[in-house]
């Protein structure tokens, strides 16, 4: 893998700017660094593909449900994931299909499994979760490495005008 970045400090900054990406593509992961803080942002189609799902599936959870690490949620602007996100898309699509947990219930629980200190959750008084977090975290982030190299975001808006004859 390889990415670019470009000095994006201003002038009267003395913080130190960049911005570029990692990957073969401009697509993969996008980056903003000040020093070395980096936060990656991947497109919705990462996304599904991380959590085995359709794209109009994220896509309706997202319109449908607050998601902590979205960006982009308005009209005309494509939506930007952080790691995080992606990390609670694919475990709120497993709790729904595996489980057979309804939707808001699966999301809650998955930013609760996520968030929380212990490798579980309790569901009911006599019943409780286990969650093996860093398997969990092992297999995203392959997922999303797989993701980056193989998927290419469609173009927004109305296609270019072919010029010359068909």
């Amino acid at each position: 893998m390889f990415g670019y970045s470009v000095d994006a400090t201003p002038a009267n900054s003395k913080y130190p700017l960049k911005i570029g990406y990692f990957g073969s593509r401009p697509a993969g992961s996008i980056f903003l660094s000040r020093e070395d803080n980096i936060a990656r942002t991947y497109h919705v189609e990462i996304a599904a593909v991380v959590a085995q799902a359709d794209t109009k599936w994220v896509d309706n959870l997202l319109s449908h449900f607050d998601v902590p690490g979205v960006a982009g949620a308005r009209q005309g602007v494509a939506r930007r994931l952080s790691t995080s996100a992606i990390q609670i898309i694919a475990l709120t699509r497993f709790l729904s299909d595996e489980g057979h947990l309804p939707l808001a219930d699966a999301l809650s629980r998955s930013a609760k499994l996520l968030g929380a200190n212990d490798d579980g959750a309790r569901l009911a008084s006599f019943v409780r979760l286990a969650f093996d977090r860093d398997e969990f975290m092992l297999e995203i982030d392959r997922r999303i490495a797989d993701a980056v190299e193989s998927v290419v975001p469609r173009r927004r808006g109305r296609p270019p005008r072919r010029i010359g004859p068909p």
